[in-house]
């Protein structure tokens, strides 16, 4: 069972944050639509309610700070699966991809006027601002639900919590490396200065 946000380590809560933020948007390396008018496939329905909230969350955003101006239709696994859904996005059948947990980029991004781009920024900037509220809210209603089932919540030893931590943060730099290596040391960089990797 995954342990409750509450305890844990502002670094800890942070990186839940980051890895489900990580995935949230991608722009396809394809021909890119109207800027006001987006395809985003996603790979969660709202059965996965903490991850498909925060893509929920996202659109609120955009649709808010762009006040019309930009329109995203969503599509899911039922439409695509999650293990093929690389390729249309790729290809330019959908212009954003919604995942989890790789971040994938492309000259997609550059076809769009700077109004939409500004607008896909901030809302998900605004959006990773809002996560962990509402993250901790989803978590304490699932928890609670849980404990009235029966179900009690166990913790993994400090020492062996420690190296889970450990081996969690180590793979999600390895991703960003993998992916992005510039981009990735400028933001391992920037976490290490403001001690956010401890």
């Amino acid at each position: 069972m995954r342990p409750p946000l509450e305890g844990l380590s502002k670094t800890s809560k942070l990186g839940r944050a980051a890895t489900l933020i990580a995935g949230v948007i991608a722009l396809s390396a394809g021909p890119a639509a109207q800027a006001a008018d987006l395809r985003l496939l996603s790979g969660f329905n709202s059965t996965q309610k903490p991850t498909h909230a925060v893509l929920e969350r996202y659109l609120a955003n955009a649709k808010a700070l762009g006040a019309g101006s930009v329109r995203i239709t969503v599509a899911g696994p039922e439409v695509v699966s999650i293990f093929d859904q690389l390729q249309p996005v790729s290809s330019g059948v959908f212009d954003m991809l919604h995942t989890h947990p790789v971040f994938h980029a492309g000259s997609g991004w550059n076809k769009l006027d700077a109004k939409t781009q500004r607008v896909l920024l901030d809302a998900g900037k605004k959006t990773e601002l809002e996560w962990l509220p509402l993250g901790d809210a989803i978590h304490a209603e699932e928890d609670a639900e849980l404990a009235k089932r029966g179900v009690a919540v166990v913790q993994m030893a400090p020492p062996v919590a420690a190296k889970l931590h450990k081996a969690f943060n180590d793979s999600i730099w390895k991703l960003g490396a993998d992916c992005c290596r510039d981009e990735a040391a400028a933001l391992c960089a920037m976490a290490l200065k403001a001690g956010l990797t401890q």
